[in-house]
């Protein structure tokens, strides 16, 4: 083969070229797209949110694929233990010397306050999984803020309305006493007043209770003819057992479960719950595709499928790493602006648009908890009644306290 003059020195140069010394060197190392992941793995709200969240966020991250701008995928997670000082430890650590580039809440509102501040202060998408409140699209909202999951506003509402369509328009509340608790029984309380219903009284409880007698005892003595539950975890396990125990269905008050998971209802015993009104925006047995991902959640978590708070991780990791991709950059005011222009598009989100308020407008399915005859496994535990739209879920613009929505 015959070789031009310039082709032979353009090959020499370049093969001299990195061979001669100094001109070699590695690669530089590509820092990761770390996202983080808090969540409470063994304190009081551990089966509500737990490690199912963890794996819910490491399944999107093997559908979006291992890499994006070119980049590794890193997922950062940690107990939190339901501990605001000790999430707040580590979620600034992250932010600050880990280089994440985002955080997921999935732990209870008064730490996912701090960490919404955090992200908000850094400019960094501040995603909602688990941790539901309200407040963070109404007082507490963010331009950095996205919510994924449910919240006290839409779970609430359906069953509210079912009841009072029943005839049971008076009240009594049992509320947890921290964010998520007074959130839950305030929306609660606005959906009975404009139903036409009364309140009658509540009484408040501390998170991880073990004995709600006193509260029980207050919510008979009030005559309501609805006892609405504002509490979650163990808590909400704990007061329905003992609801039970001091006759309170019996006596002829329901009990309301305002903000219902599927591992709460088993907790509790279909025996304590059968009947029970519940709403969610997820249900592993919808349809097809929830049950194959629920197939392949159940392999990693020891054959627990998904609720709807620990699922929303999935979206949430998801749709952050496609809106990186479109963005084209981890700046994160234009992460956040491309998630919120492109629909939330996976195997329970179809089409789902997030309004300016970072609100994921997802329709809403009211429930039944089946009876122990009805249920076919330990899982079978609801009967879906009927679908509630998206804006009959969720608190209108119109209605909102967000500070930079009222601004615009």
């Amino acid at each position: 083969m015959r070789l031009s003059r310039r082709s032979l020195l353009f090959s020499s140069g370049t093969v001299l070229g990195l061979a001669a010394p100094g001109i070699i060197r590695p690669a530089a190392a590509v820092d990761p797209v770390r996202i983080g992941s808090l969540a409470d793995l063994s304190g009081p709200t551990s089966t509500d949110s737990g490690m199912i969240t963890v794996y819910a966020a490491q399944l999107a991250i093997e559908d979006f694929g291992p890499t994006v701008l070119g980049r590794p995928i890193e997922l950062l997670f940690a107990d939190d233990q339901n501990n605001a000082d000790v999430g707040t430890a580590i979620a600034r650590k992250w932010l600050d010397e880990a280089g994440a580039c985002a955080m997921i809440s999935n732990s209870f509102s008064p730490l996912g306050l701090s960490v919404k501040r955090m992200c908000q202060d850094r400019q960094k998408p501040f995603l909602m999984g688990s941790t539901s409140s309200s407040a963070f699209t109404q007082a507490e909202c963010s331009p950095m803020t996205v919510v994924f999951g449910v919240n006290t506003y839409c779970m609430p509402k359906g069953v509210v309305s079912a009841l009072l369509k029943k005839g049971l328009d008076t009240w009594f509340f049992i509320t947890s006493d921290y964010t998520f608790g007074h959130a839950l029984e305030a929306d609660a309380t606005s959906f009975v007043n404009a139903g036409g219903g009364k309140v009658v009284g509540a009484v408040r409880s501390p998170i991880g209770n073990p004995d709600f007698s006193s509260q029980l005892l207050q919510a008979r003595a009030s005559g309501a003819k609805v006892v609405g539950l504002a509490v979650q975890g163990i808590d909400f396990q704990n007061v329905v057992k003992q609801a039970t125990e001091f006759h309170v269905s019996g006596s002829g008050q329901a009990v309301a479960a305002l903000f219902t998971l599927d591992n709460q209802i088993i907790g509790a015993g279909l025996e304590n719950t059968a009947g029970m009104a519940a709403s969610s925006a997820f249900y592993w047995d919808m349809d097809e595709d929830t049950r194959t991902f629920a197939r392949r959640m159940m392999r990693k978590s020891g054959g627990v499928p998904p609720t709807a708070v620990q699922v929303a991780g999935y979206s949430a990791t998801l749709h952050y790493l496609r809106g990186v991709q479109t963005a084209g950059t981890l700046d994160g005011p234009k992460v956040v602006a491309a998630m919120k222009a492109t629909p939330i598009n996976d195997f329970w989100s179809k089409n789902v648009r997030i309004r300016e308020d970072g609100q994921a407008m997802r329709p809403m399915h009211l429930m039944q908890v089946k009876s122990p005859a009805e249920s076919r496994s330990k899982y079978d535990i609801f009967k879906l009644i009927g679908d509630i739209s998206p804006e009959e879920s969720w608190k209108p613009l119109s209605e909102s306290a967000c500070p930079f929505i009222r601004k615009g």
